[in-house]
């Protein structure tokens, strides 16, 4: 189980005694290896619990998750308080997962990214989704329409904070709203793959500062570094707009 205020830790211990002591049976070398996959390295690794971020927490968390060798996982909002780089690692440590993963979140870029199937309790239905996100905002009507009640669906649509007043829109509007959602359905597809060029860039500037005719250039590496922390801002900027783009299609089920 996967906490999102990560109350299962000890904020007396250190990151290298959270892990040892739940499993003692590890090497130290073993335990410093599991850590450095979570990007904590070094004298890092002795770090007390209370004094690490929320992210760094969330790593902690999730390495001893890993450990766990656990078929089933069950994750609370597992991105919240997690920066970009920690959001990174838990979505290659879930898609690498060979167990069954259930999370409940509201980061509907992570959901996009990682999940195989989505299950969504509308009226008094649980209804599901055997996709990722996308899949799920493609075939929302066509499923509902297929196993929803009219009692189902008026309970769904109360439950909308923003229910838009009852009676077919005239032409002309239908026309309008129909130009909108193209053009909002353009730049979320323009969103998604600028995206996937700002993560493809940012791995290359990894592989880049790791090379080793690099490691004594003071100057080369400072100019990877402010390279990457732009491509890192723009790629958050980049997540926030596809968000919000998948909430504005998601008004239109309201209107349709």
């Amino acid at each position: 189980y996967y906490d999102q205020e990560h109350q299962m830790l000890n904020d007396d211990k250190t990151i290298f005694e959270e892990i040892q002591d739940d499993y003692p049976d590890l090497t130290n070398t073993v335990i410093r290896n599991v850590l450095a996959a979570f990007l904590f390295t070094g004298d890092d690794v002795f770090k007390p619990i209370h004094l690490l971020s929320g992210g760094e927490k969330g790593r902690v968390s999730l390495a001893k998750l890993m450990l766990s060798k656990a078929n089933f996982l069950l994750l609370d909002e597992p991105t919240n308080h997690l920066d970009i780089t920690s959001k990174e690692i838990l979505e290659s440590a879930i898609n690498k997962y060979e167990g069954t993963v259930l999370y409940v979140s509201h980061d509907r870029y992570f959901i996009n990214r990682t999940a195989t199937r989505i299950l969504d309790l509308t009226g008094h239905k649980l209804l599901s989704y055997s996709g990722n996100y996308a899949y799920y905002l493609e075939k929302k009507d066509t499923v509902e329409s297929r196993f929803l009640t009219d009692d189902d669906k008026t309970m769904q649509t109360s439950a909308k904070k923003d229910t838009k007043e009852e009676g077919k829109l005239d032409w002309q509007e239908q026309k309008k709203l129909a130009a909108k959602k193209r053009k909002i359905e353009n730049e979320y597809q323009k969103t998604e793959q600028e995206i996937e060029a700002l993560e493809t860039d940012i791995a290359n500037l990894d592989e880049e500062l790791m090379r080793p005719e690099y490691a004594c250039n003071a100057h080369k590496l400072n100019e990877l570094s402010t390279a990457r922390e732009e491509k890192e801002t723009a790629l958050t900027a980049a997540m926030e707009q596809w968000e919000r783009l998948a909430e504005q299609l998601e008004e239109f089920e309201v209107t349709e």
